[in-house]
């Protein structure tokens, strides 16, 4: 697994060779994990089928079923 590292402002790091990637290592999943679910469903332009469908299924008006599994 290779990700490009974020800066404290969620900003990609360019110009620093090898400390520009996370490759391998725990923090480069914690950073993958992060980044898909702050991108909502429909907001990436190039592909408005990608992100996580916050609105449409998870905090979404739920069937009555549902809510009696609660």
């Amino acid at each position: 697994m290779r990700y490009r590292r974020e800066d404290a402002n969620g900003d990609y790091t360019f110009g620093q060779g090898d400390s520009t990637w996370l490759i391998n290592s725990p923090e480069a999943v914690a950073q993958a994990v992060k980044t898909r679910f702050e991108l909502w469903y429909g907001q990436w332009f190039l592909d408005t089928a990608e992100g996580t469908p916050w609105l449409q299924s998870v905090l979404g008006k739920q069937r009555p079923e549902t809510y009696n599994l609660a």
